[in-house]
């Protein structure tokens, strides 16, 4: 839990949702902050990750569908998000596309996709 700690967290969607944000790049961009995240906050099926270059990373735990979501987001910046369907994930950079720009889609606008996905599924 020590990783978790040196994040910033700023839940949305009622607690469903939490955002991970870090300056330090070996936080954001690992993937056992996410895990130590799933068990700290059990409540929380969506998780956004920003890394020190304003990367956003957005997973899901499964119960949240985030099709649409990655939909709309490669629509508005082709080449800017990657959609990975077998980890649940919508990754605009991080560790492993460390050569993309991060976006330019304000964060609020990113947070009002995930609480619509999330509301479709309760």
């Amino acid at each position: 839990r020590e990783c978790l700690k040196i994040c910033g967290k700023e839940p949305f969607a009622d607690g469903v949702g939490m955002m991970l944000i870090s300056d330090d790049p070996a936080i954001a961009n690992n993937p056992r902050v996410v895990r130590e995240m799933w068990r700290a906050y059990p409540r929380v099926r969506v998780a956004v990750v920003i890394n020190a270059r304003e990367q956003v990373s957005i997973l899901s735990d499964g119960s949240v569908p985030l099709e649409a979501a990655a939909r709309k987001l490669q629509e508005k910046e082709p080449n800017h998000w990657f959609y990975d369907p077998r980890i649940g994930a919508v990754l605009n950079g991080g560790h492993s596309f460390s050569r993309v720009p991060p976006t330019h889609v304000a964060l609020g606008e990113i947070v009002s996709l995930l609480e619509a996905a999330i509301a479709k599924t309760r």
